[in-house]
């Protein structure tokens, strides 16, 4: 299992990154692989397989944050944004300073922010 201050250590180190090199899937990918108790081959279609994967993949329910709004969120958790009534279209990893680190279309490359401010 991954430690949430791992996973938030790991995505901080890419803080930075163009997001033409890695957007907020593979943000969430490369943290997964490489932090500390990862799965070094983990892949998803996306991040809706992601959010469906809270059931199939009991090792990662500490890092998943399923809630609407921002109440509940905690440290490690992935934030996901819904553009849609059945599309999670944004995710980040929520920090123990109330951000969440994300690769931000944006702002063109990863970026850690207020969760509240949170987008694409």
């Amino acid at each position: 299992m991954i430690k949430w201050q791992d996973a938030i250590r790991e995505a901080r180190l890419l803080i930075g990154t163009p997001y033409a090199q890695l957007d907020c899937i593979n943000l969430i990918k490369k943290v997964i692989r490489v932090a500390p108790g990862g799965v070094p081959g983990y892949t998803t279609a996306g991040t809706n397989t992601l959010w469906d994967s809270f059931n199939a993949s009991p090792k990662y329910r500490d890092l998943t944050w399923r809630q609407e709004g921002i109440a509940g969120a905690r440290a490690g958790m992935l934030a996901f944004k819904r553009y849609g009534a059945d599309d999670e279209g944004h995710v980040g990893i929520v920090t123990d300073d109330g951000t969440v680190i994300h690769a931000s279309s944006e702002y063109g490359e990863t970026v850690e922010t207020k969760l509240s401010e949170t987008d694409g």
